[in-house]
C-alpha cells in the first residue's frame, strides 16, 4: 500500500514539475510573462469546475450504467439458478410448507389480466411464516440434488457479480449450510432412524433456505415479467404456489395471448 501511495505521490510530482517547465519555455519563446499568468490562472480556476464535472456527474453517469448492466448480468445469473436447482428445490419445499395456503392467493397470476401483483406478493412472503414439515421432504433427494449442483453452486457464489445482490449470496449460503447440515447426518429414507434432535436442527436450516428461495423467487418473477415475457410464461406454468394445472393455466395464457394480439390469430 506505502508503495503504490509514493509512485503515485512521484507520478504526481513529476507531473507538477512538467508543467512548470512547459510554462518556463512558454515565456523564453514569447517573452510575455504577463499573459502566460494570466493563462495559468484561469487554468488553474477551472480545475475545481473541471473535478466538478468528472467526479460528480460523468463518474456517477458512467457508474450507474455500469451497475445497471452488472445487474443485468445478475438477473440472468438468478435466471440460471432457478433454472437449474431453484425451482425444483422451491416446489419441493414449498408442497412441505405447513402455511403455504396463506400466501397461495398472493403468488398466483391472474389469467384474465396475465399479472401478478409482486410488490404484495413480495411483503406477504417476507411476512409468511416458513415453517416445513421435514416428515413431508424426501431428504435423500435433497442430498442427491444439491450434491449434484454443488460445482454450479460454487460457481455461482464466485462470481464478484454477487457482490452488489447480498439476498442472492445469503441463498446460496444457506443451500451450502443445509449441504453441509445433510452431509452431517445419517440421512435415510425413515426418518424414525434419525434422532429428534438432528431433525430440529435440519428443520431449522431447511426453514431458512426456503424463505430466501421463496423471497428471491418473486423478485426472480418480476424480472421475467419485465424483460423475457416468454420465459415468464413458463414460469407461470412452473409456480409451485399455484394449484392450477399446467394445462388449463398455458390455455388461458394463450387466450390472454390472441385477445392481445388479434393478427396473429389467424
Amino acid at each position: 500500500m506505502k508503495k503504490h501511495v509514493k509512485s503515485q505521490l512521484l507520478i504526481g510530482l513529476g507531473l507538477i514539475a512538467l508543467s512548470i517547465l512547459l510554462h518556463y519555455v512558454h515565456v523564453l519563446m514569447f517573452h510575455d510573462v504577463h499573459h502566460t499568468m494570466i493563462f495559468l490562472v484561469a487554468d488553474i480556476a477551472f480545475v475545481p469546475l473541471e473535478v466538478f464535472f468528472v467526479t460528480m456527474v460523468l463518474d456517477k453517469i458512467l457508474e450507474k450504467r455500469e451497475k445497471a448492466h452488472l445487474m443485468e448480468k445478475l438477473s440472468m445469473l438468478v435466471g440460471l439458478f432457478y433454472t437449474k436447482l431453484g425451482q425444483e428445490l422451491l416446489e419441493m419445499l414449498s408442497n412441505s410448507d405447513k402455511n403455504i395456503e396463506q400466501i397461495r392467493d398472493l403468488c398466483q397470476v391472474n389469467l384474465e389480466t396475465y399479472e401478478m401483483d409482486f410488490k404484495r406478493a413480495g411483503q406477504g412472503m417476507k411476512a409468511h411464516k416458513h415453517r416445513i414439515d421435514i416428515s413431508k421432504v424426501d431428504l435423500i433427494r435433497l442430498k442427491s440434488l444439491l450434491d449434484e449442483q454443488e460445482p454450479f453452486l460454487v460457481n455461482m457464489i464466485s462470481n464478484p457479480a454477487l457482490l452488489e445482490h447480498d439476498t442472492f449470496s445469503d441463498l446460496l449460503l444457506s443451500l451450502f449450510h443445509l449441504r453441509e447440515e445433510l452431509e452431517m447426518r445419517k440421512v435415510s429414507g425413515d426418518q424414525s432412524q434419525m434422532k429428534d434432535y438432528h431433525l430440529d436442527h435440519l428443520r431449522i436450516d431447511l426453514n431458512r433456505a426456503y424463505r430466501n428461495l421463496s423471497i428471491e423467487w418473486v423478485d426472480y418473477m418480476k424480472y421475467l415479467k419485465e424483460h423475457y415475457p416468454f420465459l415468464y410464461v413458463t414460469a407461470i406454468m412452473k409456480n409451485p404456489y399455484d394449484q392450477r394445472q399446467a394445462d388449463e393455466i398455458e390455455v388461458e395464457i394463450m387466450n390472454h395471448y390472441y385477445k392481445t394480439h388479434p393478427k396473429t390469430a389467424s
